[in-house]
């Protein structure tokens, strides 16, 4: 049987792109018109799987094999091969089918062991698919498995994710999953005296090591002092938190402050001796902390027990490490009170991006290069929606979010914008001709009014040359002397 997994399923059928697929560009597509090829590698997944259920144990090393092969092909986005024949709606066929196989294989203690941190987070990311029926039908697969109490506690982590996601009816769905799992977790604890013995597996608290871990090697976590990315892991932080804080359960605040803490005295077992990874480690703690004590005032007690780590996320504690270092400055953490940051000089506020908290940010294109945004995710007050004529409403579980790169134009009104564009299309001046006669000395030119006066909002200040250029040249016209002497007879 090895020798057939190995040969033919592995080799000839994943490893092997025999036909090309269909370049419409789209994420998703029915199931009538999948490839049959896609189809059968499918298929073969899930034989992998059973098999290796089947024999639950790794004494050959299959398992780890088999784990290999599919995180490749969730690091290749479904395309194992690279050749690009594959389409893109067989690909996330492919990335649903690889995500759930992991998925599947943690439910087995056998094989829980030897996923991998890097594994469990390739499989973790699937939930933020680019693909809605990929992240729909993983999120749906994955609170089954947890409401069944068959997979491990660090899987109900992956839900912070959905914090980010751009559709609401996909962030509802989360929040309504982590209430169901939490509920059924606590429940099962009250009611089964013998549950005591293993609360680390089981109780809900223990979630967020596991979290913290996994939002600090979110490949969006890029910039450990951006503001940007900064509000994103407050919002997915909360996301969890929220749920988990609704009742202050046997001093639970405390003990959520205290685990925290204990973290950030820890490094990173995946990287260890990893400067730059044991930071961003440390950021998302910070940032769980000022959440945690902002949302509570009962954190601060004792905590009721000490919080036990995982130690395949987080190395033992050193006595001789103590981290008292605050990771986040005094800006950031006005960012996260009150989603901006500090009122700062003019110059250095013109012309920045204005975005909402928890929000996707879209960049601004020139308006012939625009396509219409049929997402779900739209912001009803935003200028796209008023100027917009027609809405395309979303298909069937939100089908339209599959539109690559969805782009929202914004449309400036104001009579001001509309002048400058015109004076702009044709080439016509606006510096007003010099009037005969000596011009007066306290009146400063329009254009230096309206520069100085900082009408233009959202621009930036032009440099002093360019203010005092306009005026400069009109005072500085002289008038003749024949022209003055007329005048004084006049």
């Amino acid at each position: 049987m090895k020798a057939i997994v190995a040969n033919f399923i592995v080799k000839d059928l994943l490893m092997n792109d025999r036909s090309v697929g269909n370049k419409n560009g789209k994420l998703w597509t029915s199931d009538e018109e999948v490839s049959p090829e896609v189809l059968a590698k499918v298929q073969a997944i899930k034989l992998l799987v059973r098999w290796l259920l089947g024999m639950k144990n790794n004494q050959s090393k299959s398992a780890n094999s088999t784990l290999r092969l599919l995180s490749a092909m969730l690091v290749s986005e479904g395309d194992l091969t690279e050749q690009k024949k594959i389409s893109k709606s067989d690909m996330s066929r492919l990335r649903l089918a690889a995500g759930g196989a992991i998925m599947k294989l943690a439910q087995e203690p056998v094989y829980h062991d030897i996923i991998t941190p890097e594994q469990f987070q390739l499989c973790g990311l699937v939930i933020n698919d680019e693909c809605y029926q990929v992240r729909q039908i993983f999120a749906q697969k994955l609170h089954l498995a947890l409401v069944k109490l068959l997979l491990p506690l660090e899987y109900l982590a992956v839900f912070s994710l959905c914090a980010k996601d751009p559709v609401k009816e996909r962030r509802a769905h989360a929040r309504q999953c982590l209430l169901k799992n939490i509920s059924i977790r606590r429940e099962y604890i009250s009611n089964n005296p013998l549950a005591h013995d293993k609360m680390v597996s089981l109780l809900p608290e223990y979630v967020v090591p596991y979290m913290i871990h996994l939002l600090a090697h979110d490949p969006d976590f890029t910039k450990p002092q951006d503001y940007e990315q900064l509000r994103d892991l407050k919002e997915c932080l909360w996301f969890m938190l929220e749920v988990l804080m609704v009742q202050n359960e046997n001093n639970s605040h405390a003990f959520l402050r205290k685990m925290v803490e204990n973290i950030k005295q820890t490094k990173d077992a995946q990287c260890p001796d990893d400067p730059k990874a044991n930071e961003k480690l440390y950021i998302v703690c910070d940032v769980a902390l000022f959440v945690i004590v902002n949302k509570s005032t009962a954190c601060h007690l004792e905590s009721p027990k000490d919080p036990i780590l995982p130690t395949k996320f987080y190395t033992t504690p050193d006595q001789d490490f103590l981290n008292d270092k605050e990771y986040l400055s005094s800006e950031a953490r006005t960012v996260l009170l009150t989603g901006k940051p500090k009122p700062s000089p003019v110059l250095s506020t013109v012309n920045k991006a204005l975005t909402v908290p928890g929000r996707r940010v879209y960049n601004k294109t020139i308006g012939s290069d625009t396509t219409s945004n049929t997402s779900t995710n739209s912001q009803p007050n935003s200028p796209v929606t008023k100027t917009r004529d027609v809405v395309t409403e979303s298909s069937v579980g939100g089908a339209r979010e599959n539109e690559e790169n969805p782009v929202i134009t914004k449309t400036d009104d104001g009579k001001k914008e509309d002048t400058v564009s015109s004076d702009l299309t044709t080439g016509v001046s606006t510096i007003p001709k010099p009037r005969r006669g000596r011009p007066p000395k306290a009146t400063p030119s329009p254009l230096a009014n309206e520069k100085e006066g900082g009408a233009a909002k959202g621009r930036k200040r032009a440099a002093p040359a360019q203010d005092s250029a306009p005026s400069g040249e009109v005072n500085s016209i002289k008038i003749p002397k024949a022209e003055e002497e007329r005048q004084i007879l006049d």
